[in-house]
């Protein structure tokens, strides 16, 4: 089986590693977006029991199977291909989350590419294998929400982990949480797992490393999208503040 870690939603609670420390600490889930378990592990069931208890549901178990396009037995979920909606006339639909970041890239002369691919980008690995890139050149945009209600986006390299403490103290607030979907959705305008380092109105807070790389990946408006463009421009393009809110 293989077990596919949802960065940009793990808010690093450990509950998933209290349940079942023998996977998901020996297997190396800080080090990896994703891993494979051998199937005939005796851990199965602590695996699922530390699934259920991912409140923010960053943990997916895929089987053979299932990767093979096969459902699951006794699932009721339809097997989706991964990949970008078809048109009657066989072409394929424009994402309006990827247009409206394309406009706004276009409008303010951003120098950045859009790129779409027909295959996700959930994970660090997934993304950049996409692009055919490394994935020190993936950089995760992190949604957080303050005490007053305001949304802040924390940019860190792709094997990096957000410090909520740390980006607290650069907004000089008590206290920050993870942001959910849904607010990351209303807020943004773009879904989790496709949100760019800028195209809307938040606190961007850039960590030092990420200018490391002359140019990286971002999150491209959709889940199946990313867009390279250099790290400079990235700051540029978001207003953003280079502050360390790394771990």
């Amino acid at each position: 089986m293989k077990i596919i870690i949802r960065g940009d939603l793990c808010n690093g609670c450990e509950k998933c590693v209290k349940t079942c420390f023998e996977v998901f600490h020996l297997w190396g889930m800080y080090l990896r977006s994703s891993f494979e378990v051998p199937d005939d592990t005796p851990h199965r069931k602590k695996i699922g029991e530390a699934v259920l208890q991912c409140p923010r549901n960053a943990i997916r178990v895929v089987e053979k199977t299932e990767r093979e396009g096969v459902p699951l037995p006794g699932s009721s979920q339809t097997p989706v291909s991964p990949g970008r909606n078809k048109r009657h006339d066989g072409g394929t639909m424009a994402d309006p989350h990827e247009e409206r970041l394309k406009t706004f890239i276009r409008e303010k002369g951003i120098s950045a590419e859009h790129l779409s691919f027909d295959r996700p980008c959930h994970t660090v690995a997934e993304a950049a294998a996409a692009a055919s890139a490394s994935p020190e050149d993936l950089v995760k945009n992190i949604c957080m929400i303050t005490e007053d209600g305001r949304i802040v986006v924390a940019v860190v390299k792709g094997e990096d982990r957000v410090s909520a403490s740390r980006v607290a103290g650069a907004l000089n607030v008590k206290s920050v949480r993870m942001a959910t979907p849904e607010e990351i959705l209303e807020r943004t305008g773009f879904p989790c797992g496709g949100t760019p380092s800028f195209g809307f109105t938040a606190s961007f807070l850039v960590d030092p490393r990420v200018l490391e790389k002359e140019r990286v990946y971002t999150g491209g408006g959709s889940e199946s999208a990313l867009v390279r463009v250099e790290s400079d421009e990235l700051v540029r393009a978001s207003g953003g503040r280079v502050v360390r809110v790394r771990r």
